[in-house]
């Protein structure tokens, strides 16, 4: 059974995290295995078996890393330490998004709690420009936080100066013109309910042109950031190894598509219309 294999079962991540942390002097201290077994209970573990061959020996820096619980999968899959930012984490507090579940629910560990127990996971509620830059990575991870920045060229900058020379990025991008980029129900064509208001203004990309209110999540969260101008930023600091774009569906709005949308919005180009995500690494100029 290989590494990433071990993190699928509660029991297997605290045994993975045990394994793959033999040389660390500060194993034995920091194992935690019922914070371990939640956090895998939670869901906070497949996201870094996606990424395991990137982790072993490297020091993460986690930019918008949520409640930082992914940060106990990178540990489990040998990353060195991990180092979690963002602005909207309260330390105080330790109700999370239940992945698994697919709601918020009470982890258990407060963030504050968690950092006394897993000596090398420490999470910072702060924007990372904000950080003292004096602490360098290998990897910066960015989950689907660029588009929710309200300056993504000047965070890739800052993600470029914290990372040592032959580090990289893993970046994983959620596109706002694809049908369903407003984020909010209906997320997929067999849940669209045509008496539902609010579904009225953001079904088949009306999201955007919608003029939203102000406390409206679309509006005052995320940043609309087209996915040239993205890869531009990203190519400004760094030279691209992969890229891989995640083309919509039938069950997310790929047929819905028509030319009268289409001319509603003239400076989209299809691929804008169409592309789901996009993800990529690349390593620092």
């Amino acid at each position: 059974m290989s590494a990433e294999d071990d993190l699928r079962t509660p029991i297997g991540a605290a045994r993975a995290f045990w394994i793959n942390n033999a040389g660390q002097e500060w194993r034995a201290r920091s194992i935690a295995p019922a914070v371990i077994a939640q956090a895998s209970a939670f869901g906070y573990m497949d996201w870094p078996r996606e990424i395991g061959n990137m982790l072993p020996g490297r020091d993460v820096l986690d930019v918008g890393c949520g409640s930082g619980l992914h940060g106990i999968g990178y540990l489990c899959l040998g990353a060195n330490t991990f180092l979690g930012v963002d602005p909207s984490l309260r330390l105080d507090r330790d109700r999370v998004k239940n992945l698994a579940a697919k709601r918020r629910e009470a982890f258990g560990w407060t963030p504050e709690q968690i950092a006394e127990q897993i000596e090398p996971w420490a999470v910072v509620p702060s924007i990372l420009q904000d950080v003292e830059n004096d602490r360098t990575f290998d990897l910066a991870v960015l989950n689907d936080c660029l588009s929710q920045s309200d300056d993504v060229d000047g965070l890739l900058a800052a993600v470029a100066k914290r990372l040592r020379a032959g580090g990289q990025i893993v970046l994983r991008h959620k596109n706002f013109y694809c049908w369903n980029g407003h984020r909010q129900a209906p997320k997929t064509i067999d849940a669209i309910d045509v008496n539902d208001p609010d579904q009225a203004n953001l079904i088949d990309w009306k999201h955007l042109s919608w003029d939203a209110p102000e406390d409206h999540y679309t509006r005052r969260v995320l940043n609309r950031v087209r996915l040239d101008t993205l890869m531009q930023s990203v190519e400004r600091y760094f030279d691209l190894d992969v890229l891989e774009e995640k083309p919509a569906t039938a069950a997310i709005g790929h047929d819905r598509l028509t030319p009268e949308i289409m001319a509603q919005h003239p400076e989209l180009s299809e691929r804008d219309f169409l592309v789901q995500s996009l993800s990529c690494i690349a390593t620092v100029k």
